[in-house]
């Protein structure tokens, strides 16, 4: 290896060195606004329950409601309901080498007959399925991502490994975008905030059949909604 390749080799694992470090940190982030938002889609169903009881009673939601409602809160994985595709993912002829590897490096960390009875088994298990996900759909970044999570080192050069994990960032960053600009997110995080609430609510509202609400009827619901 020449001087030059030598000092380009170790800019890239400098530039990788910053990019899991900062990938670790949005990865942890996201896991907590996941949980965040699953709290906070309950304390917005049960809002508006409380709202639309005191203003129609008897109003009932739209069908586009209804599906808004089922979607809120959702995990930005999912997760497949077919036990045996879990167990029994098949590695595609043209999955690389590496990533070959790193799955079942992954598995023997979290396969659920080997975790079974360890304190943070679900969390594992959790994992294992995003793996399986993750090689199912050739989505290489997620993988790499789990096998930083775990501390597994995945052979992969660090070049590609760099791109790989710029592309897990910007799709971690975009799901935080979504999450911090969801209805449940919003309305939670503006507690303290009248002006946003009544803006949602005169938003929001119509598609439950409520209309020409003027924004002093809103903050009275508000005010009985604090002091419920």
């Amino acid at each position: 290896m020449s001087y030059k390749e030598k000092i380009k080799q170790r800019q890239i694992l400098r530039e990788l060195r910053k990019a899991k470090a900062e990938l670790s940190m949005l990865s942890s982030y996201l896991l907590e606004c996941e949980d965040a938002l699953t709290e906070y889609s309950l304390e917005w169903s049960s809002d508006l329950k409380f709202i639309l009881e005191h203003l129609s009673p008897k109003t009932e939601p739209t069908s586009n409601e209804k599906e808004e409602k089922q979607t809120l809160g959702g995990n930005s994985f999912h997760h497949y309901k077919d036990e045996k595709k879990l167990d029994e993912v098949e590695l595609k002829p043209n999955t690389p080498e590496w990533a070959k590897k790193a799955f079942r490096k992954i598995a023997l960390k979290t396969h659920p007959d080997k975790v079974r009875d360890q304190p943070n088994a679900k969390e594992l298990e959790d994992l294992y399925a995003k793996a399986n996900e993750a090689v199912f759909e050739e989505n290489y970044d997620m993988l790499l991502e789990i096998c930083n999570l775990l501390s597994i080192e995945n052979n992969l050069d660090p070049e590609l490994e760099l791109k790989y994990n710029e592309k897990r960032r910007t799709s971690i960053k975009e799901e935080l975008q979504k999450i911090t600009e969801s209805l449940p997110w919003v309305w939670c995080e503006s507690y303290d905030n009248p002006a946003i609430r009544e803006g949602l609510l005169l938003s929001v509202l119509p598609h439950y059949g409520i209309n020409n609400l003027t924004k002093e009827d809103v903050s009275d619901i508000l005010e009985k909604l604090l002091s419920r």
